[in-house]
């Protein structure tokens, strides 16, 4: 079973409901809104470098997908132009875009999602995982960033301590980032392993509920 990064919390409040939620919307279809064409064409800028191909790609994106609220399209394009602007002006250099998180928690539980973005600091010879999104209140409390420091750290195989996570708004307005130390991220790991027992506990009882569902009469 994988879970994303960005549901854990939710899942947190109740494991079961949450199970019993995925299993019923297998088949639920997302309609793609102004902040996902957004991020998608900021990964296509990390991945091409070409700002220009990035705003046109970016209008023929929105277009695809029949948004046609004028306010929202410019407001989504200035902000594609603030982040790249942002971003050149920094100088930052980033290892890679959409990074795949693939973190094992226990009892076949894997915690998944993407990573926006994972920077290198060459002077020090550290690393940034940044999360594009919304910043929440109290943000560094939630279970899934030290879970995100230790994942993105076993993915390039490098020291924890060599890296801290954050989470920067789609406009860069805001850029908040954190490191944790071996004692909180082990702890973290820890309540993630007891979510993870009770998530395959709900998969296993809602698979008892449809095999006797099944079960023809005698």
């Amino acid at each position: 079973m994988r879970i994303s990064h960005r549901e854990l919390a939710q899942c947190q409040i109740n494991p079961t409901e949450w199970v019993s939620n995925q299993v019923n919307q297998n088949q639920k279809i997302y309609r793609i809104g102004y902040e996902r064409c957004l991020l998608e064409e900021i990964y296509r800028f990390h991945k091409h470098g070409n700002v220009k191909e990035a705003r046109q790609y970016l209008q023929e994106r929105l277009r695809k997908q029949k948004l046609k609220d004028y306010s929202r399209i410019q407001e989504t394009l200035t902000r594609l132009n603030a982040y790249m602007s942002w971003y050149q002006c920094e100088g930052i250099m980033a290892v890679k875009s959409r990074v795949r998180l693939n973190f094992r928690l226990g009892h076949g539980v894997i915690l998944g999602g993407n990573i926006s973005r994972v920077d290198i600091d060459i002077t020090t010879n550290g690393y940034r995982a940044i999360l594009l999104e919304s910043i929440p209140p109290r943000w560094n409390e939630e279970l899934r960033m030290p879970l995100i420091q230790r994942g993105v750290a076993l993915t390039y195989q490098r020291p924890e301590d060599k890296f801290v996570v954050g989470i920067q708004e789609l406009d860069t307005c805001g850029l908040v980032e954190t490191s944790y130390s071996k004692k909180a991220i082990n702890d973290a790991e820890q309540i993630a392993w007891q979510l993870a027992e009770e998530m395959a506990w709900a998969e296993d009882e809602i698979d008892k509920c449809k095999h006797k569902q099944l079960r023809l009469p005698i």
